[in-house]
Protein backbone atom coordinates (compact mmCIF):
# COMPACT_ATOMS: atom_id res chain seq x y z
CA UNK A 1 0.00 0.00 0.00
CA UNK A 2 1.84 3.17 -0.63
CA UNK A 3 1.27 6.82 0.90
CA UNK A 4 -1.48 7.95 -0.59
CA UNK A 5 -3.48 5.33 -0.14
CA UNK A 6 -2.90 5.26 3.51
CA UNK A 7 -3.12 8.81 3.97
CA UNK A 8 -6.15 9.08 1.75
CA UNK A 9 -7.79 5.80 3.97
CA UNK A 10 -6.59 7.73 6.85
CA UNK A 11 -8.30 10.95 6.25
CA UNK A 12 -11.65 9.54 4.84
CA UNK A 13 -12.27 7.98 8.02
CA UNK A 14 -11.06 11.24 10.24
CA UNK A 15 -13.87 13.18 8.08
CA UNK A 16 -16.64 10.21 7.96
CA UNK A 17 -16.40 10.39 12.08
CA UNK A 18 -16.29 14.17 11.86
CA UNK A 19 -12.67 14.44 13.75
CA UNK A 20 -10.60 17.32 13.99
CA UNK A 21 -7.30 16.50 12.98
CA UNK A 22 -5.93 18.40 16.83
CA UNK A 23 -8.42 15.49 18.10
CA UNK A 24 -6.72 12.29 16.54
CA UNK A 25 -2.77 12.89 16.61
CA UNK A 26 -3.50 14.14 20.43
CA UNK A 27 -0.17 13.26 22.13
CA UNK A 28 0.66 10.56 18.89
CA UNK A 29 2.02 13.05 16.52
CA UNK A 30 1.88 16.47 15.08
CA UNK A 31 -0.76 18.29 13.63
CA UNK A 32 1.42 18.86 10.67
CA UNK A 33 2.42 15.41 10.58
CA UNK A 34 -0.40 13.93 10.24
CA UNK A 35 -1.30 16.92 7.54
CA UNK A 36 1.58 15.10 5.35
CA UNK A 37 0.48 11.67 5.97
CA UNK A 38 -3.04 12.44 4.74
CA UNK A 39 -1.63 14.13 1.58
CA UNK A 40 0.73 11.33 1.14
CA UNK A 41 4.00 13.69 1.85
CA UNK A 42 5.30 11.10 4.81
CA UNK A 43 4.60 7.18 5.54
CA UNK A 44 4.39 7.14 9.06
CA UNK A 45 5.51 3.38 11.50
CA UNK A 46 2.92 0.74 11.54
CA UNK A 47 3.24 1.30 15.78
CA UNK A 48 1.87 5.06 14.83
CA UNK A 49 -0.43 4.49 12.48
CA UNK A 50 -1.81 1.59 14.46
CA UNK A 51 -2.37 4.38 17.10
CA UNK A 52 -3.83 6.99 14.71
CA UNK A 53 -6.56 4.14 13.40
CA UNK A 54 -7.20 2.42 16.74
CA UNK A 55 -8.35 6.32 18.21
CA UNK A 56 -10.95 5.87 15.65
CA UNK A 57 -11.85 1.80 16.47
CA UNK A 58 -10.57 1.14 13.39
CA UNK A 59 -7.53 -1.83 12.55
CA UNK A 60 -4.86 0.07 10.40
CA UNK A 61 -4.14 -1.09 6.81
CA UNK A 62 -1.02 -3.60 6.93
CA UNK A 63 1.83 -1.51 5.33
CA UNK A 64 4.36 -4.14 5.63
CA UNK A 65 6.71 -3.20 3.15
CA UNK A 66 7.70 -0.44 4.84
CA UNK A 67 8.60 -1.86 8.62
CA UNK A 68 11.95 -1.80 9.88
CA UNK A 69 14.05 -4.04 10.59
CA UNK A 70 13.46 -3.31 15.07
CA UNK A 71 9.72 -3.37 13.72
CA UNK A 72 9.69 -6.47 12.78
CA UNK A 73 11.85 -7.42 16.07
CA UNK A 74 9.25 -6.03 18.45
CA UNK A 75 5.99 -7.53 16.54
CA UNK A 76 7.49 -11.17 17.25
CA UNK A 77 8.36 -10.38 20.72
CA UNK A 78 5.04 -8.89 21.17
CA UNK A 79 3.20 -11.82 19.49
CA UNK A 80 5.40 -14.49 21.59
CA UNK A 81 4.32 -12.58 24.71
CA UNK A 82 0.87 -12.98 23.90
CA UNK A 83 1.36 -16.70 23.51
CA UNK A 84 2.71 -16.73 26.59
CA UNK A 85 0.20 -14.70 29.05
CA UNK A 86 -2.47 -16.77 26.98
CA UNK A 87 -1.22 -20.25 28.16
CA UNK A 88 -0.60 -18.74 31.56
CA UNK A 89 3.67 -19.77 31.37
CA UNK A 90 5.93 -18.23 33.48
CA UNK A 91 6.51 -14.78 34.15
CA UNK A 92 10.49 -15.18 33.92
CA UNK A 93 10.46 -15.54 30.33
CA UNK A 94 7.88 -12.56 29.71
CA UNK A 95 10.30 -10.30 31.85
CA UNK A 96 13.56 -11.74 28.94
CA UNK A 97 11.50 -10.86 26.40
CA UNK A 98 10.50 -7.54 27.70
CA UNK A 99 14.10 -6.47 28.71
CA UNK A 100 14.67 -7.62 25.13
CA UNK A 101 12.12 -5.51 23.55
CA UNK A 102 13.82 -2.47 25.23
CA UNK A 103 17.41 -3.01 23.85
CA UNK A 104 17.03 -3.85 20.45
CA UNK A 105 16.48 -0.16 19.11
CA UNK A 106 15.39 3.03 20.78
CA UNK A 107 11.57 2.96 21.55
CA UNK A 108 9.22 6.01 20.63
CA UNK A 109 6.20 6.88 22.69
CA UNK A 110 3.68 4.13 21.61
CA UNK A 111 6.42 1.42 22.00
CA UNK A 112 7.89 2.64 25.18
CA UNK A 113 4.21 2.89 26.28
CA UNK A 114 3.98 -0.91 25.25
CA UNK A 115 6.81 -1.41 27.53
CA UNK A 116 5.48 0.57 30.31
CA UNK A 117 2.01 -1.19 30.40
CA UNK A 118 3.54 -4.88 30.10
CA UNK A 119 6.08 -4.37 32.79
CA UNK A 120 3.00 -3.39 35.04
CA UNK A 121 1.71 -6.28 34.27
CA UNK A 122 4.38 -8.13 34.88
CA UNK A 123 4.78 -6.40 38.45
CA UNK A 124 0.80 -7.40 39.15
CA UNK A 125 1.24 -10.84 37.46
CA UNK A 126 4.17 -11.68 39.85
CA UNK A 127 2.37 -10.60 43.04
CA UNK A 128 3.66 -7.10 43.09
CA UNK A 129 3.11 -4.52 45.27
CA UNK A 130 -0.18 -2.69 44.27
CA UNK A 131 1.06 0.53 44.62
CA UNK A 132 4.17 0.11 42.73
CA UNK A 133 1.59 -1.49 39.96
CA UNK A 134 -0.30 1.50 39.65
CA UNK A 135 2.85 3.97 39.43
CA UNK A 136 3.84 2.24 36.79
CA UNK A 137 0.33 2.15 35.02
CA UNK A 138 -0.11 5.56 35.84
CA UNK A 139 3.70 5.80 33.92
CA UNK A 140 2.37 4.39 30.96
CA UNK A 141 -0.90 6.00 30.18
CA UNK A 142 0.99 9.79 30.98
CA UNK A 143 2.86 8.68 27.89
CA UNK A 144 -0.17 9.85 25.52
CA UNK A 145 -2.19 11.11 28.24
CA UNK A 146 -0.10 13.86 29.63
CA UNK A 147 -3.23 15.76 31.05
CA UNK A 148 -4.25 12.56 33.29
CA UNK A 149 -4.33 13.34 37.21
CA UNK A 150 -4.64 10.54 39.64
CA UNK A 151 -8.02 12.58 41.21
CA UNK A 152 -8.99 14.64 38.27
CA UNK A 153 -10.42 12.94 35.06
CA UNK A 154 -8.87 13.84 32.10
CA UNK A 155 -10.71 16.04 29.46
CA UNK A 156 -10.02 13.94 25.67
CA UNK A 157 -12.95 13.55 23.43
CA UNK A 158 -10.83 10.31 22.41
CA UNK A 159 -8.96 6.82 23.54
CA UNK A 160 -7.16 4.44 21.77
CA UNK A 161 -7.64 1.12 23.25
CA UNK A 162 -5.08 0.93 24.27
CA UNK A 163 -5.28 3.84 26.58
CA UNK A 164 -8.90 3.01 27.57
CA UNK A 165 -7.38 -0.86 28.91
CA UNK A 166 -4.84 1.00 30.88
CA UNK A 167 -7.05 3.81 32.42
CA UNK A 168 -9.47 1.07 33.07
CA UNK A 169 -6.89 -1.10 34.90
CA UNK A 170 -6.04 2.07 37.04
CA UNK A 171 -9.48 2.29 38.32
CA UNK A 172 -9.15 -1.19 39.45
CA UNK A 173 -5.78 -0.69 41.24
CA UNK A 174 -6.87 2.36 43.09
CA UNK A 175 -9.59 0.71 44.89
CA UNK A 176 -7.00 -2.20 45.33
CA UNK A 177 -4.50 0.26 46.77
CA UNK A 178 -7.52 2.00 49.24
CA UNK A 179 -8.00 5.14 47.19
CA UNK A 180 -11.86 3.82 46.40
CA UNK A 181 -12.92 7.10 45.83
CA UNK A 182 -10.40 7.94 43.06
CA UNK A 183 -11.50 4.27 41.84
CA UNK A 184 -15.22 4.89 41.77
CA UNK A 185 -15.13 8.15 39.81
CA UNK A 186 -12.55 6.57 36.99
CA UNK A 187 -14.80 3.46 36.88
CA UNK A 188 -17.76 5.41 35.98
CA UNK A 189 -15.81 7.86 33.81
CA UNK A 190 -14.91 4.70 31.66
CA UNK A 191 -18.63 3.35 31.71
CA UNK A 192 -20.04 6.35 30.56
CA UNK A 193 -17.21 6.96 27.66
CA UNK A 194 -17.91 3.34 26.76
CA UNK A 195 -21.80 3.94 26.72
CA UNK A 196 -21.92 7.48 25.25
CA UNK A 197 -18.78 8.92 23.72
CA UNK A 198 -16.25 6.52 22.09
CA UNK A 199 -15.93 5.50 18.47
CA UNK A 200 -14.16 2.16 19.61
CA UNK A 201 -16.66 0.33 21.40
CA UNK A 202 -16.09 -2.92 19.34
CA UNK A 203 -12.13 -2.98 20.35
CA UNK A 204 -13.07 -2.25 24.35
CA UNK A 205 -16.30 -5.03 25.51
CA UNK A 206 -12.88 -6.87 26.52
CA UNK A 207 -12.35 -4.78 29.20
CA UNK A 208 -16.28 -3.62 29.82
CA UNK A 209 -17.64 -6.65 31.96
CA UNK A 210 -14.88 -5.94 34.53
CA UNK A 211 -15.55 -2.86 34.99
CA UNK A 212 -19.65 -3.11 35.20
CA UNK A 213 -19.03 -5.85 37.48
CA UNK A 214 -16.81 -4.36 40.12
CA UNK A 215 -18.88 -0.96 39.59
CA UNK A 216 -21.96 -2.83 40.79
CA UNK A 217 -20.03 -4.60 43.77
CA UNK A 218 -18.52 -0.88 44.84
CA UNK A 219 -22.03 0.58 44.68
CA UNK A 220 -23.60 -2.35 46.45
CA UNK A 221 -20.77 -1.71 48.99
CA UNK A 222 -21.54 1.97 49.54
CA UNK A 223 -25.25 0.95 49.83
CA UNK A 224 -26.26 2.46 46.70
CA UNK A 225 -28.74 -0.51 45.83
CA UNK A 226 -30.90 0.91 43.95
CA UNK A 227 -27.76 2.15 41.50
CA UNK A 228 -26.06 -0.97 42.24
CA UNK A 229 -29.47 -2.87 40.59
CA UNK A 230 -29.17 -0.32 37.38
CA UNK A 231 -25.58 -0.92 36.77
CA UNK A 232 -26.21 -4.78 37.10
CA UNK A 233 -29.14 -4.25 34.57
CA UNK A 234 -26.86 -2.24 31.82
CA UNK A 235 -23.97 -4.63 32.56
CA UNK A 236 -26.16 -7.69 31.38
CA UNK A 237 -27.39 -6.46 28.43
CA UNK A 238 -23.81 -5.79 27.56
CA UNK A 239 -22.27 -9.17 28.42
CA UNK A 240 -25.58 -11.43 26.95
CA UNK A 241 -24.13 -9.30 23.76
CA UNK A 242 -20.49 -10.02 23.95
CA UNK A 243 -20.86 -13.82 25.25
CA UNK A 244 -19.19 -13.46 28.67
CA UNK A 245 -21.31 -16.05 30.40
CA UNK A 246 -18.59 -15.66 33.69
CA UNK A 247 -19.36 -12.32 34.36
CA UNK A 248 -23.24 -12.19 33.61
CA UNK A 249 -23.42 -14.80 36.31
CA UNK A 250 -21.56 -12.19 38.61
CA UNK A 251 -23.66 -9.96 38.22
CA UNK A 252 -26.54 -11.95 38.01
CA UNK A 253 -25.82 -12.90 41.69
CA UNK A 254 -25.23 -9.28 42.61
CA UNK A 255 -28.58 -8.26 41.03
CA UNK A 256 -30.45 -10.69 43.19
CA UNK A 257 -29.03 -9.20 46.39
CA UNK A 258 -29.99 -5.34 45.47
CA UNK A 259 -33.47 -6.83 45.01
CA UNK A 260 -32.91 -8.63 48.22
CA UNK A 261 -31.81 -5.34 50.35
CA UNK A 262 -34.73 -3.59 48.05
CA UNK A 263 -37.27 -5.80 49.94
CA UNK A 264 -38.06 -7.59 46.19
CA UNK A 265 -37.80 -11.03 47.55
CA UNK A 266 -39.61 -13.07 44.79
CA UNK A 267 -37.77 -11.32 42.20
CA UNK A 268 -34.30 -11.81 44.15
CA UNK A 269 -35.16 -15.77 44.28
CA UNK A 270 -35.80 -16.02 41.04
CA UNK A 271 -32.42 -13.95 39.82
CA UNK A 272 -30.68 -16.34 42.40
CA UNK A 273 -31.83 -19.90 41.18
CA UNK A 274 -31.44 -18.49 37.53
CA UNK A 275 -27.63 -17.77 38.70
CA UNK A 276 -27.20 -21.59 40.26
CA UNK A 277 -28.62 -22.61 37.27
CA UNK A 278 -25.41 -20.58 34.63
CA UNK A 279 -23.10 -21.70 36.85
CA UNK A 280 -23.85 -25.42 36.83
CA UNK A 281 -23.53 -24.69 32.75
CA UNK A 282 -20.63 -23.36 33.25
CA UNK A 283 -19.03 -26.08 34.87
CA UNK A 284 -20.61 -28.28 32.13
CA UNK A 285 -18.62 -26.64 30.00
CA UNK A 286 -15.52 -26.78 31.22
CA UNK A 287 -15.64 -29.60 31.80
CA UNK A 288 -15.85 -30.42 28.36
Amino acid sequence: MDYNQVGHILREYREQFNISREDLCDDICAVSTLLRIETGEEMPGQVILNQLFARMGLIAPPTSPYLEKKDIIRYEIERKIRILKEENEANHEIKRLLEEYKNCAEMDVIETQYYTHESALYIKNSGGNVNEYLDMLEKAVLLTVPAYKRNELPKRKFYSNVEFRILSEISLALYDAGEKNAAYMYCEYLIDYFENGGLTKHLLYKRIPLLFENFAKWQFEKGEYELALKTCERGMDYFSQFDYLFSFMGLLELRAKCLEKLGKFEESKKYAAGAQILQKYIAAYRQG
